[in-house]
């Protein structure tokens, strides 16, 4: 041993202090896990809902754009209809859209 070092004694007060330190880790580890748990669903609800308006929003772009290309060719008999006809075909699709969505999330693809 070094002349110079000192000779550390395990005394009760340390072992009573090591002790207490580790009850309050273990009591706030044991406080912060359900907080995390809770915390984690939270943040996947979110992103599920953030995930399905993406998806309907994206289906929603790739219908008018592919409707935008009929049009343009004069393939799509949009033009020939009325703003009632039109009204109904919009619902239509939207319809289509939240059905593919569900089933998406059904699936667990999301």
């Amino acid at each position: 041993m070094r002349r110079n070092a000192k000779f550390i004694t395990t005394s009760p007060e340390i072992i009573t202090n090591i002790a207490e330190v580790s009850k309050m880790n273990f009591n706030m580890l044991v406080k912060l896990v359900p907080w995390m748990a809770e915390h984690e669903k939270t943040q996947r609800k979110f992103r599920n809902a953030v995930l399905f308006r993406l998806s309907n929003i994206e289906t929603l772009v790739t219908e008018s754009f592919g409707a935008q290309l009929a049009q343009m060719a004069k393939a799509w008999p949009l033009n020939t209809l009325n703003e009632e006809q039109l009204k109904k075909y919009h619902q239509g699709m939207d319809e289509r859209v939240s059905i593919a969505s569900n089933q998406l999330g059904e699936n667990g693809q999301v």
